[in-house]
């Protein structure tokens, strides 16, 4: 990636630019418009990304399939802990407040992968 600031900008301003464009315009202003090489597989690079589906992506969509509280995926003490919240498997209960219960996960079964923190909101939570 370039780092002089004038090509950062460059770079900036292409991004944009292709944003405001359909999709199927993005070739010919990378081909036709960025004559600088190294500014123009900057550009292709991050619009790829920008419509790549990212694991953020994955756990935002699988999030919002499980949907927010319910009683599947409430830690109560008559109730076992939930399996999975979306594709995190669920190792334990962190905590429960007024307004969320807190578990601690995995994303993958493998007990190396990386812990995370996972918040379900109370329906009545994201009212405001």
């Amino acid at each position: 990636m370039p780092d002089r600031p004038d090509a950062l900008t460059r770079i900036e301003a292409y991004f944009a630019a292709a944003l405001e464009r359909p999709r199927a315009e993005w070739p010919a202003l990378l081909e036709g418009e960025i004559l600088d090489t190294e500014i123009r597989e900057e550009v292709r690079s991050l619009l790829e990304a920008h419509v790549a589906d990212g694991a953020l992506d994955e756990v935002a969509a699988a999030l919002a399939r499980v949907g927010r509280r319910d009683e599947a995926t409430v830690a109560q003490p008559d109730r076992p802990l939930p399996d999975r919240i979306g594709p995190y498997r669920v190792e334990e209960a962190l905590g429960e407040g007024g307004m969320a219960s807190v578990y601690r996960g995995r994303l993958r079964e493998d007990p190396t992968a990386p812990q995370v923190a996972l918040k379900v909101l109370r329906p009545e939570a994201d009212s405001a």
